[in-house]
């Protein structure tokens, strides 16, 4: 799970966050590590998390909860390997608008389908927007 809070990452989170996602899968191509069974997949979305420092004194951990996390975690989880899912949300965020490949992805712990852009990885030349 990475985190692209805007007080970090600026105005552009979901830009940046959308491209991170592009780069992982370009990086995990690599025909050796395809060969060694490394098979990713990514998602992406964007909204109002809680974030902060959690535990007691002897062990704090900085973590995310919220619906906007379990969003992001579960289309992680039902990426298929070099498969990139951003919710609409997330994607127009990014400034993609409506280009792309358009789906309706129903996910653990939603009644209603997401409406999710599915990016295939390219090849390994991957080049990432920006």
């Amino acid at each position: 799970m990475v985190l692209f809070l805007p007080v970090v990452a600026g105005a552009d989170h979901a830009r940046h966050a959308v491209e991170a996602g592009e780069a992982l899968l370009a990086a995990v191509r690599d025909p050796i590590l395809v060969e060694g069974g490394v098979r990713v997949g990514v998602g992406v979305h964007t909204g109002e998390a809680f974030v902060g420092a959690m535990g007691t004194d002897d062990k704090l951990d900085f973590t995310a909860l919220g619906d906007t996390v379990n969003v992001a975690a579960r289309l992680g989880s039902d990426a298929g390997p070099g498969e990139l899912l951003v919710t609409g949300t997330a994607w127009r965020a990014a400034g993609n608008g409506e280009s792309g490949d358009w789906r309706q992805l129903t996910v653990k712990g939603r009644d209603a389908p997401l409406e999710v852009v599915v990016v295939q990885a390219a090849s390994p030349e991957m080049v990432v927007s920006g």
